[in-house]
């Protein structure tokens, strides 16, 4: 009877352990952060996924051939999907002129299994701007 009971402790010992090992194992290989980054003539488009958080996309104006628009609608596709749309507004800070916009959202698990297909569509004055990310770089 004693060692029936000892081979029931031991068991759930046993499985408790294996899920404790399984639950760490799986939080650690969670976070990983991806940054993706592309560029045209005239913009530069940086997107920063930490994995099962949130993220951050900068868009910044780096030519001076016209100044930067107050606003501007931004989407995010991939695969010729969208998964993120918003109209953003220029960051006010010492340079009035230096065409940043910024937004932060949730994690997209579309967006995170597929990172490797991402554009950057910004509208601004009837004119639609393409910026491909094709750089793209694995933190963990």
């Amino acid at each position: 009877m004693k060692r029936n009971h000892l081979k029931i402790i031991i068991t759930i010992v046993l499985i408790g352990i294996c899920l404790i090992l399984y639950i760490a194992r799986y939080n650690m290989t969670k976070n990983r952060t991806i940054d993706m980054t592309g560029s045209n003539d005239a913009w530069r488009a940086s997107l920063n996924m930490a994995i099962g958080y949130n993220s951050e996309l900068v868009i910044k104006l780096v030519t001076e051939e016209f100044e930067p628009p107050s606003e501007v609608f931004v989407d995010i596709l991939v695969k010729d999907e969208s998964v993120y749309n918003k109209k953003l507004e220029i960051e006010h800070d010492n340079f009035p002129h230096s065409g940043i916009y910024k937004c932060y959202f949730d994690s997209i698990k579309y967006l995170e299994k597929n990172y490797n297909d991402v554009s950057v569509f910004v509208n601004f004055n009837n004119e639609t701007i393409t910026i491909p990310l094709t750089s793209i770089k694995i933190i963990e």
